[in-house]
């Protein structure tokens, strides 16, 4: 026997006989083109649907995710669903899907600002045949809403009245419209501001359902998605600017509904509430959107007017952060200014941070260059259109008490510009530092758009950039003592001897010497002198270790309390050096309102003593004294009748070379001869305490058999030759 088995067949892709389709039991709108997505009304909170293809055998999956419009009025896949992810159900009555419960399956929250994509993927299988490829039909629930429009009170320029209501778009809820082709912006209907008058806020639930647009609940076809979202008939019949124009604004009173004109998305005219109606509330429409949710503001006598205040740090991250960072430190009273410290990743523009060391006036001029090439950013509210100008001037704290206004009567503002949603961060450039001591005050003026080309009041700032410093202190050196100049008038100096130079003063907490303020309320209290060191001062003429610890438990002192330093506030010092080592003179200066200046420093080089105990030497053994400065020399001296070893001795860091020098006696020379005389049989030069034989010509004989030298001394001093007498015959 023979068993036969069948092969069943793949229907053909695209064969209508394997077609399911999904019959939505309800109303629903058809997007031309696009024959497999459908839009549910508004009002709906089920799908039901069932399937064709009675008698056969059907399957069906429903996937969810959220949906957004996209440039070409597709449908965004957000969830990225896949055909996969289907848990496969066999049909067999109409399947009802509550909408709500599929958004949170979608990851949607509970509130009504999204979109919804219910995508039913249907199956059917005939016999002799496979499963059909799945056909897909799409069903969008569009609850996205517009965003809400703001509304502020701001005052007419030259006006005296109550304030007026701007109201105005939040573009940036809108950024499909804001970076929209002229195509596209053609094709779609621009947003729309509608409002009404109220004595009491307006709840959401005060509104009737639906409200301003809605997708309506008929079968019809629609050019694109956005079109399924429909005017409601109250929007329809608003009031247009001509009926409430003019004082007429209580035409708007609730229930009746006004339109507000816009230039794009801002307010081409301000809207003056009555007194008995001082309640404005506001909706944004806009295509494809429901109406914004309900916002409402009090606009009379007592409304706070709009102001734009700039700032000048931001805790979001931005474009500035890796270049400069700006860190607010404080408040000057006096000019109604913030004060800050501006730092970038590659200059730390807080002079007082700076570590000692040896500073040339070349880069301390490149130090100012590099703080007065940055910028300081300025951070405005964006809610709303606003124009801002600027000027900025160097100023010296002792000129701040002047007040910013006198300051800055000569200062050259910038022109005004506009700031929008997508512009970078505005920058204020510094001004350029004619002395290194001078700040940078900057002021900043804002107005904020009340109408096509009308302005509110400028609203004026200031802000002081603690960018200047105390000059250096200057330093002379005079054999071994240190002179110090003040570079101000009001400087204070600071100063200490240290015997190595990572000794450099530092506070107990590892912190500057000179320090901001915190919660100062004037620039002239912008720094302090840290606790411990503050209290370790000592004056010149109280300062006889010249500010040294006396001994190791005053080092262990200096870790608790910081460095004693010495303080002066004359304009010239003279400082000696301590003793004979080795010593730099650490100096800076610090002046009300400035950051410490960059410490300068010299070195005074060790002293030589010069050699002690040399037999025969006089005291001191050199002729300049008993200590050698670095780099001179030592001429030895010792007693009559001596000489030295060596004619000189140099000094060069503390050490003498050579190290020291002998004196011995001074030897004879042999005494001066007459004609018949031919010297000492010792030769020219006697040693001391040797003897000089006297040598005479043949035929003369000496005056003296011997001359002793003692000490250069020949005794007798000279000898002389005279005729040998004859010896007479035996």
């Amino acid at each position: 026997a023979e068993l036969t088995i069948l092969r069943e067949l793949e229907p053909d892709a695209g064969d209508p006989q394997f077609d399911v389709e999904v019959v939505l039991a309800g109303p629903k709108l058809s997007v031309k083109g696009s024959s497999h997505v459908s839009v549910l009304p508004s009002a709906v909170t089920d799908l039901t649907f069932s399937l064709g293809q009675d008698g056969t055998q059907r399957q069906s999956c429903v996937l969810v995710s959220p949906f957004a419009y996209s440039a070409a009025e597709g449908v965004r896949d957000d969830s990225q669903l896949h055909l996969q992810d289907c848990a496969w159900l066999s049909y067999n009555n109409p399947v009802t899907l509550p909408l709500q419960q599929k958004a949170q399956e979608a990851g949607l929250e509970a509130s009504e600002n999204w979109a919804l994509n219910v995508t039913v993927l249907t199956s059917v299988q005939k016999p002799g045949f496979l499963w059909a490829f799945p056909r897909q039909e799409t069903f969008l629930w569009l609850r996205t809403r517009a965003a809400s429009p703001s509304i502020v009170g701001v005052q007419a320029p030259g006006t005296t009245a109550s304030p007026a209501a701007m109201m105005q778009l939040q573009n940036e809820a809108h950024g499909e419209f804001a970076t929209a082709s002229e195509v596209e912006i053609e094709q779609h209907e621009l947003p729309r501001l509608y409002f009404t008058l109220h004595s009491a806020p307006l709840a959401e639930s005060d509104l009737p359902i639906p409200w301003l647009a809605a997708v309506p609940a008929v079968r019809a076809e629609v050019l694109t998605i956005r079109d399924s979202m429909q005017p409601t008939p109250k929007r329809s019949d608003a009031f247009t600017a001509d009926s409430w124009r003019g004082g007429k604004e209580r035409t708007c009173a609730w229930p009746n509904l006004c339109e507000l004109p816009l230039n794009g998305t801002l307010p081409a005219e301000l809207v003056q509430p009555p007194a008995d109606l001082p309640r404005i509330c506001a909706w944004t429409t806009w295509h494809g959107y429901l109406e914004s949710s309900t916002v409402c503001a009090r606009i009379d006598a007592s409304t706070s007017l709009k102001t734009v205040q700039p700032t000048y740090t931001s805790a979001a991250s931005d474009e500035m952060k890796s270049t400069v960072q700006v860190t607010e430190v404080g408040f000057d009273s006096t000019l109604g200014a913030t004060v800050v410290t501006l730092s970038s990743s590659l200059t730390v523009l807080q002079p007082s941070s700076v570590q000692p060391s040896l500073v040339k006036p070349s880069s301390l001029e490149a130090q100012r260059r590099r703080l007065t090439s940055l910028s300081l950013p300025l951070y405005l509210d964006r809610s709303h259109p606003l124009q801002f100008r600027y000027a900025a001037i160097p100023a010296d704290p002792v000129r701040l008490h002047l007040g910013a206004d006198e300051l800055l009567a000569e200062a050259e503002f910038s022109q005004w510009q506009s700031l929008a949603l997508e512009d970078p961060t505005p920058m204020v450039p510094l001004p350029s530092a004619r002395l290194p001591s001078e700040h940078a005050l900057i002021a900043v003026d804002v107005r904020l758009l009340i109408g096509i080309n009308r302005w509110s009041q400028q609203s004026r700032s200031f802000c002081v950039a603690l960018v200047g410093q105390s000059p250096s202190t200057a330093l002379e050196q005079r054999n071994r003592t240190a002179i110090l100049t003040r570079p101000r008038d009001d400087s204070i100096l600071l100063y200490r001897w240290l015997l190595e130079e990572s000794e450099a003063p530092v506070a107990a907490d590892g912190g500057s010497l000179w320090r901001l303020s915190p919660g100062f309320q004037t620039i002239d209290g912008a720094y302090h002198l840290e606790e411990g060191i503050e209290r370790q001062l000592q004056e010149p003429a109280m300062s006889g270790q010249q500010c040294l610890p006396e001994d190791s438990d005053g080092f262990a002192f200096e870790d608790t309390l910081g460095p004693r330093l010495c303080t002066s506030d004359a304009s010239s010092l003279q400082v000696p050096a301590p003793d004979s080592r080795q010593w730099m003179l650490w100096a800076a200066a610090y002046s009300s309102g400035l950051a410490l200046s960059v410490p300068t420093k010299v070195v005074v080089e060790a002293q030589c003593q010069v050699p002690v105990n040399v037999a025969f030497a006089q005291i001191p053994a050199c002729a300049e004294g008993a200590w050698l400065n670095s780099g001179s020399q030592c001429v030895p001296q010792c007693q009559v009748g001596y000489n030295s070893s060596v004619v000189a001795l140099t000094c060069l860091h503390g050490e003498l070379s050579p190290p020291t020098f002998m004196c011995s006696e001074v030897p004879c020379l042999a005494p001066g001869m007459d004609v018949n005389a031919s010297g000492c049989a010792e030769g020219s030069i006697v040693s001391s305490q040797a003897s000089c034989t006297p040598q005479c010509r043949q035929g003369f004989e000496p005056s003296t058999p011997v001359l002793q030298c003692n000490k250069g001394m020949l005794s007798p001093a000279y000898f002389a030759c005279k005729e040998a007498s004859c010896k007479a015959p035996d």
